[in-house]
């Protein structure tokens, strides 16, 4: 398998857990630009159009309100 291959078997999978646990889920990677020397990681979030948990609009990023 190729690093293009795995890279897609991973998102998929990260695809597949977000939906299954209905909860973000995240890819974090690493690869070396053109023109540098030196890994940059990377951070993939995906979120699944329903989730277990609501935010509320008034509160800041991330804290959990009750489950649905």
């Amino acid at each position: 398998m190729n690093p293009q291959e795995a890279f897609l078997e991973m998102l998929v999978a990260a695809m597949h857990d977000a939906v299954l646990e209905d909860k973000i889920s995240q890819l974090q990677t690493q690869f070396i630009p053109k023109g540098k020397k030196e890994f940059e990681v990377v951070r993939i979030v995906i979120l699944p159009e329903k989730m277990k948990y609501k935010w509320p609009t008034y509160a800041p990023l991330g804290t959990l309100t009750k489950p649905n």
